[in-house]
């Protein structure tokens, strides 16, 4: 962590930050290796402090030592100072004349509370934290892998679990399940399980409708292990595929693999995205995107970058990264095969090892 947060007063340095508010739960984590759901830190170049509630001290006291830490809780009962005024304090001490905070995270009433007591200038920062944790080193890269084989084993065990007559929630239930059974501390996200029309809804959550002979069958879903996420997709035909729904899942396929192709360190993330799409445009099918063509993974499940085609991100080298070009047509169904990928400059290698074949169950 300490080798972290020397990256992080380096990005300061280069970006004149004097000092940051960061309470981006995902951003604490990666600097601090903290688990709970509520936690600041407060980061200048003489000073790393942890502004936490009364509750989380025995947690920072015994596993986070390397960080001081300022003990905060609401005003009322006013047993100890607010969060703003403990970040005051902390802000006064070092005689910081900015202080910067997370702009897509602060809500208006926290700014409101920082802004009457913090005698600093309040300036917004975004993605300066997240462009840093782009770049995975090889203990992120071992839990990664880790969360990718949890992924492929419950996946081997989920087709052989579907059959009509089943709800989504059934399957969502025994996928909760199996990823739980195979080692996953949760859900990377709740998971997608989309049958029949609700193919059509992105995102769909799953629902009591019945798996049908003859559905394309969406399973989207991912382990998360010590804090990383994997992201896996892939679409099953119930019975056998007519030709149209082999037809696009084909053309699915090959668009992957047209962006993995791109895929590299140093690439433009909009260059992914056109490589991702071209294929599928031309076959007549470029109204039926619903999103990019893939984005970036790690404590969260989607980071930077993202493969849009106004994306401004550069792939750094050690990303990793989904490829999931999906399309979704109405009357034929929709299809998504998406792997989740190490990124370098020499190559774009999967985590996963579940096949993208068709799979007709």
């Amino acid at each position: 962590m300490e080798q972290r947060i020397r990256s992080i007063r380096e990005v300061m340095k280069a970006n004149d930050i004097e000092a940051m508010f960061i309470n981006n739960m995902a951003n604490v984590r990666y600097l601090s290796g903290f688990t709970e759901d509520s936690a600041a830190i407060y980061l200048s170049q003489k000073t790393a402090c942890f502004v936490i509630r009364v509750g989380y001290k025995i947690q920072v006291e015994t596993k986070h030592k390397e960080f001081e830490y300022l003990l905060h809780d609401f005003p009322y009962p006013a047993t100890y100072p607010t969060l703003a005024e403990r970040v005051a304090e902390l802000v006064a001490k070092d005689k910081v004349k900015t202080l910067h905070f997370e702009g897509n995270n602060l809500s208006w009433g926290a700014h409101n509370d920082l802004s009457h007591h913090v005698k600093a200038e309040l300036i917004p920062m975004t993605g300066v934290l997240e462009t840093v944790r782009m770049t995975k080193n090889e203990d992120e890269l071992a839990l990664v892998r880790t969360a990718a084989e949890i992924t492929d084993a419950a996946f081997s065990d989920i087709i052989k679990f579907i059959k009509p007559g089943l709800s989504e929630l059934e399957v969502d239930a025994q996928l909760t399940a199996l990823l739980r059974k195979y080692g996953a501390e949760g859900l990377a996200f709740n998971n997608i399980v989309a049958s029949g029309e609700n193919i059509l809804v992105m995102h769909a959550a799953p629902t009591e409708r019945k798996i049908q002979k003859g559905d394309m069958v969406i399973l989207d879903f991912g382990a998360r292990y010590k804090g990383y996420c994997m992201d896996m997709t892939r679409t099953l035909i119930i019975g056998k595929a007519s030709q149209k729904q082999k037809e696009i899942y084909d053309l699915e396929n090959l668009a992957v693999d047209d962006a993995a192709r791109v895929l590299r360190s140093g690439v433009a993330a909009a260059e992914v995205a056109k490589a991702g799409r071209a294929r599928v445009i031309e076959a007549g099918y470029g109204n039926y995107f619903r999103h990019g063509v893939g984005h970036g993974v790690g404590i969260d499940i989607h980071e930077i970058p993202s493969f849009v085609e106004n994306s401004p991100e550069i792939v750094p080298d050690n990303c990793v990264a989904t490829l999931e070009p999906g399309f979704y047509v109405p009357g034929i169904g929709g299809v998504r095969t998406e792997n989740t990928y190490l990124v370098t400059k020499d190559k774009c290698e999967s985590f996963l090892k579940t096949t993208r074949e068709m799979l007709e169950l």
